[in-house]
């Protein structure tokens, strides 16, 4: 769902401090603010309301009217429910942007709640664009490399209907141009992405490698894409990141933490595993690149012909 007004005077969120206790994931934040929050009249009057409406639901048994008014004794028993299930998923969705904050501010990060962002262009975003949105922006530097972390919020449209769907994105961007590339995870297939299909070559890596990763290339780039991931470089990420995805076009690397079904990271230990991937990238490729970027332009230009 889009970012909604948060200014409901009724909720007060509180708002992370430096000296705040660190929360390990979204779904202890949660049950921390319904136990500080959710007072005993609250709980009274639910359990009241319930109580009366299985009430009512026994006395139409007992007169015989059920089959008369079934319809409005199920909307009335199922109420309560409903009502505290959209309050817990609206409480929720602002408290994911209180736990992202707070990993921000933990780690010394900027933090935007919405925004925007520009030269987007991985493939997942070309493919799901239909009413995109991005939330809980953390950017940053490394190495003199710019980096983001987001939750991507896009419309996937289907034969069942059409499902919104939110995932975190990272992105690296570099100064000199990358091989067209995208290693993906065994793990977790990626369909949405175009690019790994039998139109573009596989590079074959090292060892048992080819176990845990696909190398995709651009027709013509295989040996930049070895020199990039050779045994060195790639055994850490398949030791620490081995289901993820990563995709290199133009000057950015894009990373896709994917999981089933496709949600957000919503636990600390996964942010700081992406902050790690964030690092290693931007220490061990600049270096690397630097070397390939003539190679890497000289094939692009021959592209371009």
């Amino acid at each position: 769902m889009p970012l909604k007004n948060n200014n409901d005077p009724s909720l007060p969120i509180p708002q992370p401090t430096p000296t705040m206790e660190r929360i390990t994931d979204l779904d202890e934040l949660v049950n921390n603010y319904k136990r500080e929050h959710y007072t005993k009249p609250t709980k009274r009057a639910f359990l009241i309301l319930l109580g009366l409406e299985v009430l009512l639901f026994c006395c139409l048994i007992f007169i015989g009217q059920l089959s008369a008014y079934w319809l409005v004794a199920i909307i009335l028993l199922i109420t309560p429910w409903l009502i505290e299930i959209s309050h817990v998923t609206d409480l929720r969705f602002k408290l994911k942007h209180v736990f992202v904050q707070q990993f921000a501010q933990a780690q010394e990060l900027s933090y935007q709640a919405q925004g925007q962002m520009q030269n987007i262009n991985g493939e997942i975003f070309s493919k799901y664009n239909d009413k995109p949105y991005y939330l809980d922006i953390v950017s940053g530097s490394f190495n003199q490399i710019p980096f983001s972390i987001f939750t991507y919020q896009y419309t996937a449209h289907g034969r069942d209907g059409s499902v919104i769907i939110d995932q975190t994105v990272s992105r690296l961007e570099f100064s000199c141009p990358l091989p067209r590339l995208f290693l993906q995870s065994h793990k977790h297939g990626f369909e949405m992405i175009n690019f790994c299909n039998g139109d573009n070559p596989q590079a074959h890596l090292d060892g048992d490698l080819d176990n845990t990763f696909t190398l995709w290339t651009l027709q013509g780039m295989q040996m930049e894409g070895l020199q990039i991931f050779t045994a060195e470089f790639t055994q850490p990420l398949a030791d620490k990141w081995s289901d993820w995805h990563m995709e290199f076009i133009n000057d950015y690397i894009y990373i896709y933490p994917y999981v089933m079904p496709p949600r957000p990271l919503e636990k600390w230990s996964d942010l700081e595993r992406m902050l790690e991937l964030i690092q290693y990238l931007a220490t061990k490729l600049p270096e690397r690149l630097k070397e390939m970027k003539s190679d890497i332009e000289a094939v692009e230009s021959y592209k371009n012909i």
